[in-house]
């Protein structure tokens, strides 16, 4: 099973990431240039890879990750930075489909991947720009009627209460007055990625061993273990954890055919003068566009894949930056294109469900992708589920796999006419809604 990069037009965007100004503190992640044996081989050291160490470190597990490039490179260092319980999926979708029983687990899941992350900030030591809160923003009366729906299915079938907040106290809070109302959730937050994402990485190295350039070219089966090769040295292992996600490649087909990869951006403005609370924002009506300001003011601002099925990486990338900067000053009038001064984005992995893909292969091989765009809490739920299994505790893993996702029959090129297809027709529901 050879990997690949995940497209042939590999061009990323992830250079003018704002986060870089800051990055955090990083651990020595020297290259992998010799052979190595361990109990786990992790291939990726964004979240889930080192959510997943950080959880086998509980029982001293020897464990390596291999990492491409270093911790946090891909979705996990370079996303918007909002920290959201559930999932991409709205509830009441996703319980049409998977039942109410089930979903209440998963939430249960996911609020418990919240809880970790905040756990590692508050008391393990992981430096990290951090703010409580986020609000679901409604736009028209009919969001504002659907956030009431929603505040009363949480509050009665999840038991899990959430804080109206009316157009004045959304003015104060955001500096616009594009919203009728809100929902705030105090559960989420607002952090910086990167900076999250290599404090982190400081606190695993302690117990466990990160390569960085260090790609994983091949796996092989090595009787009940596995053999993954790089460049530089093999690892024989005797568990093995595909967490790459989007960046993965065909490593591994069968995984890789569960999810699609769509382009996701976002713009960061100069720092504005005023008072703004550093609070996470999502738009009910939709999932795709978010926004957060800073503690210096800045607003970061960003959003998921445009509806053009046949249009090339470069071309959606810099369509979905011009849709963000025209977005921009509807919501903030005294912003303009002119005003951004970063702009940055990468692949993440969307899947038939929007629900996460979490599960085993066999008893020696585990996985993790498909967070949709919603994984900051959810690579933590799917790190303690992986380990939890490792260990023989597998209460946690088979709740996210009763999660089935379709296979698509095709990968690389593919994925940009299956997931914009999908978003069409989920635009055209949308619009038809309203």
């Amino acid at each position: 099973m050879r990997g690949f990069p995940v497209h042939r037009d590999t061009t990323d965007f992830a250079e003018n990431n704002l986060y870089l100004n800051n990055p955090g503190t990083a651990p020595a992640c020297p290259p992998l240039d010799s052979d190595a044996v361990c109990d786990v081989c992790i291939i990726g050291a964004g979240l889930t890879g080192l959510s997943t160490a950080q959880e086998l470190a509980k029982r001293n597990v020897k464990t390596v990750i291999l990492e491409r490039h270093a911790p946090g490179w891909g979705a996990s260092g370079r996303n918007g930075g909002q920290l959201w319980p559930g999932f991409f999926s709205r509830l009441q979708d996703a319980e049409k489909k998977f039942g109410k029983v089930l979903m209440k687990s998963l939430w249960d899941l996911s609020n418990e991947g919240i809880n970790a992350l905040r756990n590692n900030i508050t008391t393990q030591g992981v430096a990290c720009e951090f703010f409580p809160g986020s609000v679901w923003a409604a736009r028209t009366e009919k969001h504002a009627r659907d956030l009431d729906g929603y505040i009363t299915m949480l509050e009665k079938d999840y038991s899990y209460r959430l804080d109206l907040w009316d157009r004045a106290k959304i003015e104060t809070a955001l500096g616009t007055t594009y919203y009728r109302s809100g929902v705030h959730d105090p559960l989420g937050g607002a952090l910086q990625p990167l900076q999250y994402a290599n404090g982190l990485a400081t606190l695993v190295a302690k117990t466990a061993t990160i390569h960085g350039e260090t790609p994983a070219t091949d796996v092989k089966r090595d009787g009940d273990g596995w053999r993954i090769i790089t460049p530089r040295g093999t690892v024989r292992a005797k568990k093995l954890v595909f967490s790459g996600d989007s960046y993965l490649g065909d490593l591994f087909p069968q995984l890789r055919r569960k999810y699609v990869l769509i382009r996701n951006a976002m713009v960061a403005t100069r720092p504005r003068t005023g008072t703004f609370l550093p609070i996470s924002v999502c738009e009910y009506d939709d999932y795709l566009q978010f926004f957060r300001n800073t503690r210096d003011g800045r607003l970061i601002f960003g959003g998921g894949d445009t509806i053009r099925p046949l249009m090339s990486p470069v071309a959606t990338q810099n369509r979905i930056t011009r849709s963000l900067e025209e977005n921009i000053s509807h919501i903030f009038p005294e912003l303009s294109a002119g005003d951004i001064t970063h702009r940055w984005g990468g692949y993440i992995g969307i899947t038939s469900s929007f629900l996460p893909n979490v599960g085993r292969v066999d008893k020696h091989t585990y996985y993790a992708n498909g967070y949709s765009g919603h994984g900051l809490g959810l690579t933590h739920a799917a790190g303690r589920a992986i380990a939890e299994s490792i260990f023989g505790d597998h209460k946690r893993i088979e709740t996210f796999e009763k999660v089935r996702n379709m296979a698509l029959p095709g990968i690389d090129r593919a994925d940009f006419l299956f997931a914009r297809l999908g978003m069409m027709l989920y635009d055209v529901k949308n619009w038809w809604s309203h």
